[in-house]
């Protein structure tokens, strides 16, 4: 139901052709990172696809975002590392 509400908010998860979305470099091949923008909407998406913890290290900042189930503004550093649990994703909206 969560996600539901944040596809209708926000427009850069919308159907439509000319969204851009481009992949982000999670320095781990479990874990894809999706980033979706339309229209000053952006959707930050990362996303463990294993059965077990993994750390992420971005090759660039992530800011001007909010922790979307945390609901909360978050900033992580270019070479930052992240733990994700099995299974978990993260989703940072700017909407």
């Amino acid at each position: 139901r969560e996600l539901i509400l944040l596809k209708n908010r926000n427009k850069a998860l919308q159907p439509r052709s000319d969204i851009q979305t481009s992949y982000i470099n999670t320095n781990n091949e479990h874990v894809l990172g999706i980033e979706k923008k339309y229209k000053g909407h952006t959707v930050i998406g990362i996303f463990n696809f294993s059965g077990q913890s993994e750390n992420v290290i971005f090759d660039d900042p992530i800011f001007n975002v909010d922790d979307y189930q945390r609901r909360r503004p978050i900033q992580i550093r270019a070479g930052e590392e992240v733990k994700l649990a099995p299974m978990q994703y993260l989703l940072f909206t700017n909407v």
